[in-house]
């Protein structure tokens, strides 16, 4: 299963502060939940509905549609950061 893969705003920002070996790992993953977008683990609590993906020590939350066969990226951050509002 191919999906499409759109970043939310939030995310795009993300993405610009990350270091550069992480900033490429991130796109190794992004790349993998393309294929496979029930690769994370579903979240609890406030953030039921979305997904979570490990790379390292950073969090890729997103949700996935189904339907419409798409990925919204919503955070991308540190273990430490990521779940805090």
């Amino acid at each position: 299963m191919s999906a499409k893969v759109i970043l939310h705003q939030q995310a795009e920002k993300d993405l610009k502060k990350l270091p550069k070996n992480v900033l490429k790992a991130t796109w190794r993953a992004l790349e993998l939940l393309e294929e496979n977008p029930l690769a994370g683990l579903p979240l609890r609590g406030e953030l039921e509905g979305k997904r979570k993906y490990r790379v390292g020590d950073w969090r890729i939350i997103y949700q996935f549609l189904t339907k419409e066969k798409t990925i919204i990226i919503f955070k991308i951050e540190s273990r430490g950061q990521v779940y805090k509002k």
